[in-house]
């Protein structure tokens, strides 16, 4: 890539509280969802016949999901509310799309969106990170650093060799600022 692509600094979401770790569980016994959303191996069309179902983890109160606006889910799937879809939709229609998640939360049930990241592009520098044997079969990435240059403008992107990878730019970064959109940035190492 030349030294002409964009620049920008990427960011990690993630859902800033006490219990950052107790995600929002999603029933998927047969990884249709993580396929179509993550690894785009299989088509959506199963989605418009079915809804996604979710439920809160045990220490998500239905006020500590109303403070955010993304809020992490037991799998890759970026989660996010109607106020911050509606954001996305206006600024970023090429490279988002948009599922509904009923989402049981300790009896209530609330609406929430499932993002189906459409931009997949090289994020990772390889040869400035590092990783280390799997027992079996290939290897697992230990210290991700991230590039600083791509070849187009996105405000989230997957990484195309590691889908499981999900960031956001400065333009999210500023996307979230204008809109007031309530969620955790972490910069990465690039």
């Amino acid at each position: 890539m030349s030294n002409d692509g964009y620049k920008t600094n990427l960011y990690s979401l993630f859902k800033p509280s006490s219990v950052e770790e107790d995600p929002i569980v999603l029933r998927d016994g047969s990884s249709r969802l993580y396929d179509y959303f993550v690894t785009d191996s299989i088509p959506g069309k199963f989605l418009q016949y079915t809804t996604a179902v979710g439920r809160a983890g045990e220490y998500l109160s239905k006020n500590e999901i109303g403070r955010w606006d993304y809020l992490k889910a037991n799998n890759p799937i970026p989660i996010f509310t109607e106020r911050a879809k509606s954001a996305l939709l206006i600024a970023a229609p090429d490279e988002v799309e948009f599922h509904p998640l009923k989402t049981d939360v300790h009896g209530v049930e609330m609406r929430f969106w499932l993002c189906k990241v459409k931009i997949y592009c090289d994020l990772v520098d390889e040869s400035r990170s590092t990783s280390r044997p799997l027992a079996g079969a290939g290897n697992i990435i230990d210290k991700i650093v991230y590039r600083k240059r791509f070849d187009m403008p996105f405000h989230i992107a997957r990484d195309r060799a590691h889908p499981f990878l999900v960031v956001v730019s400065e333009q999210f970064v500023s996307l979230c600022r204008a809109k007031g959109l309530r969620m955790g940035l972490e910069r990465l190492p690039q």
